[in-house]
C-alpha cells in the first residue's frame, strides 16, 4: 500500500490550487470526473506529472489485494480503493470478521471487484455459498455503484439468485466474470427451489447492460441430470464472450453485436469447423459442427473467435458470408491455450497418411509384377 503524501511546506499546497486546468478544479469534481473512467485510466493519470500524481495517491488507493497486515491497514488512511481483490477463504477470518474488515474500508467509489475463493459449504456436496460471502456481497458489494468490472462466485439457489439480480442496479457495470464449484448436479434432488444456469442467465442478462461475460468452473449441470448440457445465452449487450467449457455446450445464442469470443477446454479440443459436431471420436465423413453455423446465424457482427479473424473469411467468400467457405479452414480457431491442433483434424490427417501409405504399397506391388513378367 502507498503511503499517503503530506504537504509538508506551503508552497506546494498553493502549487495544487494555482494550478489551471484540470488540477485547479475541486476535489468533488475532480471524483465525479474519475467515476466515469477505468482503474487503469487513473493509474495512467497520476503518471501524467508529479503533482497529479500527489494528489491521486493522498486521496485514493488504486488497487489492494486482501489480505492486508497490519501495518498495510493503517496505511489506507481512509483512502478511497479503486479496485479490491480476494481470493481467500473469508472462513479464516471468520465471516463477520471479514465483513467487518470490508466495512472499515473506503468503499465509496470503488470500480472493480474480485471476490472468489473457496467459499462454498460442504452441505449439499459442496455447491452452495456459505452465508457469509452471500452476506458481504447483499451488504456491501452489490450497493456500490461505480463498480465497472465484477468477478464473483455464483451457485444455484433462489437466495443468490435474487441477489444476481440487483446487478440491474449498477449502472456502470461492464465486464462480468461469473464461477462455479462445479459440483451442483448429482445433488440437486436435495435443493429443490434451486435455479438451473439457463435461468440465471436469461433473466440477469435481460436488461443489463454489460459489454463482457466470463464464465469459469461451470463442469456440471444445474437441474439437469443429463451429462451434458446446453447453455443459453442471450444479449443485445454483450461485445466479448469468454466461456471456460467442462462438460457443458453452446445450445443457442442471439448477440447481435457479439465481437469476440473465447472459448477454452481441457478436454478435446476442436477448431472452428468442427467445433461441436456431436461426437468426441473420428467421423471418417468429417461432418461441420454446430458451433459454426449458430454463431454465423446468431452473432452477426463475430469478428474474431479464438484469435481466428473472421473478416478475412469475408473478404474470400463472394458473398461476404464467412460460414461458406469456412471449409478451407479447417483447423483454426482451436479451442485450447496449450493444444495447437483439433482432435478430428488429427485424426483425419492420419487417415489420410495411412490411405497414401496403401496406395504407393500397392503402386510399388504391381510395377514389381509387371517387371517380373517383363523378364
Amino acid at each position: 500500500i502507498p503511503t499517503k503524501p503530506t504537504f509538508k511546506n506551503r508552497s506546494l499546497k498553493l502549487g495544487l490550487q494555482e494550478k489551471s486546468g484540470i488540477l485547479s478544479l475541486p476535489l468533488e469534481i475532480l471524483i465525479k470526473i474519475i467515476n466515469h473512467v477505468s482503474v487503469k485510466d487513473v493509474e495512467n493519470l497520476g503518471r501524467t506529472c508529479k503533482t497529479f500524481n500527489t494528489l491521486l495517491t493522498k486521496t485514493f488507493i488504486t488497487r489492494v489485494v486482501l489480505p492486508l497486515s497490519e501495518e498495510n491497514v493503517e496505511k489506507l488512511g481512509g483512502r478511497y480503493i479503486l479496485s479490491l481483490t480476494s481470493s481467500v477463504n473469508i472462513r479464516m477470518w471468520n465471516d463477520s470478521n471479514f465483513e467487518r474488515i470490508l466495512r472499515n474500508m473506503n468503499l465509496k467509489y470503488l470500480k472493480e471487484i474480485k471476490f472468489v475463493g473457496n467459499n462454498y459449504s460442504i452441505k449439499y456436496g459442496g455447491g452452495l455459498l456459505i452465508s457469509g460471502y452471500k452476506s458481504i456481497m447483499r451488504n456491501i458489494f452489490l450497493s456500490k455503484m461505480y463498480v465497472r468490472k465484477m468477478d464473483i462466485s455464483i451457485d444455484s439457489s433462489t437466495e443468490y439468485y435474487n441477489l444476481m439480480m440487483k446487478l440491474k442496479d449498477m449502472p456502470y457495470l461492464e465486464e462480468l466474470c461469473l464461477r462455479s464449484s462445479g459440483i451442483r448436479s448429482q445433488f440437486n434432488k436435495t435443493m429443490p427451489q434451486e435455479k438451473t444456469l439457463n435461468q440465471v442467465l436469461n433473466d440477469m442478462l435481460s436488461g443489463l447492460k454489460i459489454k463482457i461475460l466470463e464464465l469459469k468452473g461451470f463442469t456440471m449441470p444445474w437441474g439437469d441430470y443429463s451429462r451434458k448440457f446446453g447453455l443459453s445465452i442471450i444479449s443485445d449487450s454483450i461485445e466479448v464472450l469468454r466461456l471456460e467449457y467442462k462438460n457443458f455446450e453452446l445450445r443457442s445464442i442471439e448477440a447481435e453485436h457479439l465481437k469476440e469470443m473465447r472459448i477454452t477446454t481441457d478436454s478435446y479440443c476442436f477448431c472452428l469447423y468442427h467445433a461441436q459436431m456431436g461426437s468426441f471420436f473420428y467421423r471418417k465423413d468429417d461432418p461441420p459442427g454446430r458451433l459454426a453455423r449458430m454463431l454465423a446465424k446468431g452473432c452477426p457482427e463475430l469478428d474474431n473467435y479464438n484469435g481466428m479473424d473472421l473478416n478475412v473469411l469475408r473478404k474470400e467468400s463472394k458473398d461476404g458470408d464467412w460460414l461458406s467457405v469456412l471449409t478451407n479452414h479447417k483447423g483454426e480457431g482451436i479451442d485450447s491455450d496449450h493444444i495447437t491442433c483439433c482432435h478430428q483434424c488429427w485424426w483425419r490427417s492420419r487417415d489420410r497418411e495411412e490411405e497414401g501409405d496403401d496406395t504407393v504399397d500397392e503402386e510399388h506391388e504391381e510395377g514389381d509384377d509387371t517387371g517380373n513378367e517383363e523378364h
